[in-house]
């Protein structure tokens, strides 16, 4: 366990890591995406990826210690920054895709 107090090398270090983190995604792209909307057809898939983000772990804002509940609050900003060299394709490729809460 770590008590995060303010001033401490500890919190210092939990407000901001100083890692990164990639996310990669792969799509199953649906082919024949109007012959499965009349039901005259089994779906066909395609498997593209990976679409890889690179997600910074940016420093905690608003950083809030209750001494009284022994609480801390904070909000976590979040963003992701898409890698070209580390994907298959671009942010502008387009996809048919299933929404299975409609399926």
């Amino acid at each position: 366990q770590v008590v995060l107090e303010e001033g401490t090398i500890a919190f210092k270090n939990w407000v901001k890591t100083g890692t990164e983190v990639y996310r990669q995604f792969w799509i199953f792209d649906v082919q024949n995406p109007q012959e499965v909307m009349m039901n005259s057809s089994n779906i066909q898939v395609k498997q593209r990826g990976p679409y890889t983000y690179r997600v910074p772990f940016l420093a905690k804002e608003n950083v809030t210690q209750d001494a009284e509940d022994n609480t801390v609050s904070f909000l976590q900003p979040n963003g992701a920054i898409f890698e070209p060299s580390l994907s298959v394709g671009t942010e502008a490729d387009n996809f048919t895709v299933l929404n299975l809460a409609v399926a």
